[in-house]
C-alpha cells in the first residue's frame, strides 16, 4: 500500500467499489485498477483524455472521493 495514500478504500479494486458498470468497464479497458490509479492523473479533468472516460464519469469520480472524504487528493 501506498504511503502517499494510506485510506485503504484508494487500493481497494474499482470492481469492489459502489461504481456504476461503466465507471467499471472504461476503468478496466484503460489499465485502471483502484482510486491511487485515477489520482495519479493529477487534475480530474486530466481523465477526459481516456477512451470512454466522459463528463459523466468524472462526475461520478467526484462524488465518489466526496463521499469517502478524498477530495483533498484532487489538485
Amino acid at each position: 500500500m501506498s504511503t502517499a495514500y494510506p485510506e485503504p478504500i484508494i487500493h481497494k479494486p474499482i470492481t469492489e467499489l459502489n461504481t456504476s458498470k461503466k465507471f467499471k468497464e472504461v476503468t478496466k479497458r484503460n489499465g485502471l485498477e483502484t482510486l491511487a490509479d485515477l489520482l495519479q492523473f493529477g487534475e480530474p479533468a486530466a481523465l477526459l483524455q481516456l477512451p470512454g472516460f466522459d463528463e459523466h464519469l468524472l462526475i461520478e469520480y467526484t462524488r465518489l472521493l466526496k463521499t469517502h472524504q478524498l477530495t483533498h487528493y484532487l489538485i
